[in-house]
């Protein structure tokens, strides 16, 4: 059957034919969206931010540790608690090399508006719309949802015990919105999924305006030890 054929036969459809067979079409599109970009890519999002959470949660339990041990020092000077202090000393400079390490293979915060918008830019039938950050987010503040732009972190960097600085990682997020259709936007995320710049996905919007033209956003993080907020 011919395309010609296939459009008069939709022409000749209902009102509430055409409806039931565009959100048919919608239904599949966002399922095969869904199970080959959106799963893989949250379940990978959850382990990192997981891994990264539970390093700063031990390096907070250290630095409480060392504390505590420094004030014993003080009452009670005694080489046994000198021998554990260098120990735990030695473990939260391990822990901060471990954030260090789980942030370096990430895009910064300052490449990843560009490399969005200059993908976007080379995929054919995309029109950017919008682009605007979220701002940075400490990790150990994500429960509380608490932004910072120049904030101070919840244990500054450099106020660590005797000279030792806590690594803090931050959430820094981009919303970018677009138009165009289906199946350019899928290049487009496509694209990004193979880049070897590294980031995160956030979530994705996906509305037909006028079938096939379509609006899309998404919205992506990377995970920085710099609070600095994103230039769009």
């Amino acid at each position: 059957m011919t395309l010609t054929k296939i459009e008069e036969k939709i022409d000749n459809l209902s009102i509430r034919e055409r409806a039931i067979i565009l959100f048919g079409i919608l239904f599949v599109l966002y399922s095969v969206w869904d199970v080959v970009l959106m799963q893989p890519l949250n379940n990978q999002q959850k382990i990192v931010k997981a891994d990264l959470q539970q390093m700063q949660a031990t390096q907070m339990a250290t630095y409480t540790q060392i504390q505590k041990t420094l004030e014993d020092n003080r009452k009670d000077p005694n080489t046994e608690l000198e021998l554990q202090l260098n120990v735990l000393k030695a473990e939260l400079r391990q822990l901060n090399d471990e954030v260090q390490a789980s942030t370096a293979s990430l895009v910064s915060p300052r490449q990843m508006a560009k490399i969005l918008e200059e993908v976007l830019h080379k995929t054919r039938g995309l029109r950017l719309t919008a682009m605007k950050s979220l701002g940075a987010t400490s990790l150990t503040d994500s429960g509380q949802g608490k932004k910072t732009a120049g904030a101070r972190a919840a244990v500054p960097k450099d106020e660590g015990p005797a000279g030792q600085e806590l690594a803090s990682a931050y959430k820094h997020g981009i919303r970018i919105e677009f138009e165009g259709d289906y199946m350019s936007t899928l290049d487009y995320l496509k694209e990004l999924e193979v880049l070897d710049s590294r980031f995160f996905w956030d979530s994705i919007e996906f509305q037909v305006k006028d079938y096939p033209l379509s609006r899309a956003a998404i919205q992506v993080f990377t995970l920085s030890l710099q609070k600095n907020w994103i230039d769009v």
